[in-house]
């Protein structure tokens, strides 16, 4: 879904805002509503405040009522969100209320929402305003593409204006304009996660790759299967070898201009489909699989960006694009492989591939002297079983990138969780007949002990490991994080390196 919804600021008083539907917060749990809605509640003669009484309304963040306007306003309709309590307003919350009330809209056909900003809060205007549009924003994503029944598509319900009634000052357009870049690569994320794995394999990414590098000036590099032995590149041929497609490295890069510019590596998992081989998974383990490129596509989408955001490093992406599957082809249990830098590794799960192909990309980044590597990768079931779905796992070398990429992660609203890499537990992934193996024989740490693994192959440079596998992809839809695939990591990427000279 390409971001085609109109975006501007009026100055225009809120009674006087002609749109299908003005949006007011309502806080929870309190006498005292928002100056905002007070003066909307008097034009229409105290209704607005009438139907919270009559429908019990307790302004809980997520709660939402459309009531048809009256005299005294412009709107066609008022649309009350709940906020929750106002000593608990995070820039989140307001992200999470107005998702919540774009949805409502859009079910009502109201196609220009104007939102109303509240003062006088912990949260300045500005970065309530650029979290509003966040929210409201990365809230209307729909995917839609193979849908063929008019009722399902529901064209006629579709957001297509959002104005913030907000003072017009150059920050707070340079914060819409900003807002607007990183959803729409994280809505192109999303899209690429949702795309069935027969219409999107590790070709198909390379050509998507190639088309984004010539749209937005950005150097492309695809190596294939010929060029892969020739590097050595034997983990990421192994996993590829079970299927029809064989695998690439993909690499993106954006140059500065800047001499002696710091050089920074994203590295993207990009499993377009994992059956987990010949250790094949069940079918019910399968069914969202092809979710298994979410890093890739994080590191594409966010690359993607880098033109107009113009950060003072290089910055190159690699995404490890593979498909793992079973044949007689197929790497086994038992098999020992040897990756870029050399090391040897012996299989003992072919489900545990991700970690096989970002060894690869991993060297290559290396090789090419990134002296900052970032990695995203749908790495383990273990990471969704500590942290759950919402929140990511970060491992790394030096604390002071990872508190950078975490602080980043706060800032849009994605959460990550600190875990150790523990000397101690260099014995799961040391091999008997090998350098490394790719899993230990028991279950334990298993998010750490793919973070061991990785460490493997990072040479000298400053790293950090994300795992991604709980929020990549939700089972059920969560304000403004769709059901399916979420486009987590762009954000934080893209605000990680619009800081990077500093």
């Amino acid at each position: 879904m390409s971001l085609d919804i109109d975006v501007k600021i009026s100055e225009a008083q809120p009674f006087a805002e002609r749109c299908d539907a003005l949006v007011l917060f309502v806080p929870e749990g309190t006498k005292k509503s928002f100056d905002v809605f007070v003066a909307v509640d008097r034009r229409m003669k105290k209704a607005l405040s009438g139907v919270l009484k009559e429908e019990r309304f307790q302004g809980k963040l997520g709660e939402t009522i459309l009531f048809h306007g009256r005299g005294g306003i412009a709107a066609r309709n008022v649309l009350l969100t709940g906020i929750g309590k106002t000593g608990e307003i995070t820039e989140e919350v307001f992200r999470r209320a107005s998702a919540s009330a774009v949805q409502a809209a859009r079910r009502a056909a109201c196609g220009r929402v104007a939102f109303t900003v509240p003062a006088g809060l912990k949260v300045d205007e500005t970065s309530a305003s650029r979290s509003v549009l966040e929210g409201a924003l990365l809230g209307a994503y729909r995917f839609v593409k193979f849908k063929t029944k008019q009722e399902e598509i529901e064209p006629g319900k579709k957001i297509k204006s959002i104005s913030l009634l907000a003072r017009r000052t150059p920050v707070l357009k340079e914060t819409i304009a900003r807002v607007r870049l990183c959803v729409e690569a994280t809505y192109q994320a999303r899209d690429l996660v949702n795309e069935p794995p027969n219409v999107l394999n590790p070709a198909v990414l390379a050509d998507i790759a190639r088309a984004t590098a010539e749209e937005k000036g950005l150097n492309v590099r695809v190596i294939e299967a010929p060029e892969l032995e020739s590097l050595g590149a034997g983990a990421i041929l192994g996993v590829g070898s079970g299927s029809r497609v064989p695998p690439r490295l993909i690499e993106l890069s954006y140059s500065s201009g800047k001499e002696n510019a710091r050089k920074i590596a994203l590295v993207g998992k990009g499993i377009t489909f994992d059956s987990g081989g010949l250790s094949l998974k069940s079918s019910k383990l399968m069914e969202s699989m092809k979710c298994d490129m979410a890093g890739a596509a994080a590191v594409l989408c966010a690359m993607s960006a880098l033109s107009e955001i113009k950060p003072d490093c290089d910055v190159i992406g690699v995404l490890c694009a593979a498909e793992n599957m079973p044949s007689g082809s197929a790497i086994r249990p038992g098999d020992v492989l040897r990756a870029m830098n050399g090391k040897s590794i012996e299989i003992i799960n072919t489900d545990a591939e991700g970690r096989l192909v970002l060894a690869d990309g991993l060297a290559w980044a290396v090789k090419q002297g990134a002296t900052e590597i970032i990695d995203l990768a749908t790495l383990t079931g273990a990471c969704v079983i500590g942290l759950g779905p919402y929140i990511a796992g970060a491992m790394g070398n030096d604390n002071a990138l990872l508190k950078r990429i975490v602080d980043a992660g706060k800032i849009v609203g994605e959460m990550f969780w600190e875990l150790p890499i523990l000397n101690e537990y260099d014995f799961m992934v040391k091999s008997d007949i090998a350098d490394i193996k790719n899993l230990a024989a028991n279950n334990e740490a298993g998010a750490i002990q793919g973070a061991l693994f990785l460490r493997e192959f990072i040479g000298n440079a400053k790293w950090v490991h994300l795992d991604i596998a709980g929020p990549a992809w939700y089972e059920k839809e969560f304000f403004h994080i769709p059901k399916n695939g979420t486009g987590f990591g762009v954000r934080t990427l893209l605000q990680y390196l619009s800081n990077s000279s500093k």
